[in-house]
């Protein structure tokens, strides 16, 4: 189940990577539509993952280590969404 959860926590760490990467080169190259919405997209389609990474780690062990898992990767992709944000902010706001 810990190869499942490396698997899962990459593709979503490599989504959020590549959003927050799209998000900063627009900032750096002050294109108009660096507002975020790639990042909020990303971020909406990352938890649009728990509910079914949830369901196949219960089949696998069980409900309660389900819920462990599920509530770690919500926790993170929260953090990393968060920090994303206001990295990107405040970044824009030095660049003015």
């Amino acid at each position: 189940m810990l190869i499942y959860w490396i698997l899962w926590a990459g593709a979503l760490a490599m989504v959020m990577a590549t959003a927050t990467w799209m998000e900063y080169n627009a900032i750096e190259r002050r294109i108009n539509g660096a507002n975020g919405f790639v990042l909020l997209m990303a971020g909406i389609a990352c938890a649009a993952t728990l509910p079914l990474g949830g369901a196949i780690a219960w089949y696998a062990l069980g409900f309660a280590p389900a819920l462990k898992v599920t509530l770690v990767t919500a926790a993170g992709l929260g953090t990393v969404f968060c920090l994303a944000l206001y990295g990107l902010s405040a970044y824009a706001g030095r660049r003015g």
